[in-house]
């Protein structure tokens, strides 16, 4: 492979609808690669609707174990007696990966419910070939982290965050396309990973209130969002990063499971 391998994902599909048809618009563009679909959010199926049948997508679980929005909460996929210790009173997911470390859970639910969500995004139409993180749960616990990496193997699933990648920077805030890698290594040597998170900010829908517990409900989520859509959505887009050495390449197409 000539150039530098580079990974273009969109995560949260399924947290709402604005996020989903602004990936599908993402994937119809050409630069993105990866969906990675959380299974504990209402809108799955509508997902599974708008993106499921594309074969220019490479699918993974974004398996989640926290519910972060303030006004948007969500449910583990398991029954929450089941998964006592991943959720608060409520029956809801905690709201950050910490607040799990804080109450203190047990790592034979996260992975049950690892399981679960692997099920539903599946039942819903896709055929995820991947598992990452959302917010990068694992760092609360060696013993998840390899109890994902188990799973991932035996599911015959690339486990991402064991795949060496190098990240990549740029600016959506005032809509700049100026994306670059933090290190310059075109020897194709470390293959590069670009996160993205594209959205819909439209007046009165889902993503316009998202905002973490303590943060002003003001839509920021909403406009960063949009502003990685339209990013994403450029025609001059792909031809810069030819320019800058970059080969789009999928993970299945870099790493072999």
């Amino acid at each position: 492979m000539s150039g530098l391998p580079l990974i273009v994902r969109a995560d949260d599909a399924g947290s709402c609808p604005e996020a989903n048809r602004a990936i599908a618009a993402c994937a119809d563009a050409g630069v993105l690669q990866c969906v990675s679909v959380m299974a504990i959010c209402p809108d799955l199926p509508n997902a599974a609707r708008l993106l499921a049948h594309r074969t220019n997508i490479e699918f993974g679980l974004h398996f989640a174990l926290n519910s972060e929005w303030e006004q948007f909460r969500w449910r583990p996929v398991s029954a929450p007696d089941t998964v006592a210790s991943l959720v608060g009173a409520d029956g809801f997911l905690r709201p950050m990966p910490a607040d799990l470390l804080e109450h203190g859970f047990v790592v034979e639910e996260a992975l049950a419910e690892a399981r679960a969500q692997l099920q539903a995004v599946r039942d819903a139409g896709f055929a995820p070939t991947y598992l990452d993180e959302h917010c990068g749960v694992s760092w609360i616990s060696k013993e998840l982290e390899d109890g994902l990496a188990e799973l991932s193997q035996q599911e015959g699933l690339l486990y991402v965050k064991h795949c060496p990648t190098m990240p990549v920077s740029y600016d959506s805030t005032d809509y700049t396309t100026d994306v670059s890698p933090e290190e310059q290594d075109l020897t194709g040597a470390t293959p590069c990973l670009w996160v993205t998170h594209p959205g819909l900010n439209e007046p009165g829908g889902a993503m316009a209130r998202f905002h973490l517990r303590g943060e002003p409900d003001n839509g920021e989520v909403a406009r960063e969002r949009d502003a990685e859509r339209r990013l994403l959505c450029d025609p001059e887009l792909p031809a810069m990063l030819r320019a800058l050495g970059y080969n789009l390449a999928p993970y299945r197409k870099i790493f072999n499971p």
